[in-house]
């Protein structure tokens, strides 16, 4: 069976924005504004991202705040 993982982002203000890089090189900009929610597959072959403002971070490890 193959392991799920995700990413939960919770916008805590406006325009949020979550860069997402692939290992093809390929680029994602998503913008969320307050209380929107993005989910990330991080095993859609998803090798970093970047979160620009504040937001609520929810992974199997702990929850994190970007400010």
């Amino acid at each position: 069976m193959k392991e799920i993982n995700y990413i939960i982002i919770r916008a805590e203000e406006n325009n949020v924005k979550i860069i997402t890089k692939k290992n093809n090189n390929e680029e994602n900009l998503d913008i969320i504004n307050i209380g929107e929610v993005l989910i990330i597959n991080i095993n859609d072959n998803i090798i970093n991202f970047k979160i620009v403002g504040k937001a609520r971070i929810i992974s199997k490890l702990d929850p994190i705040i970007s400010e």
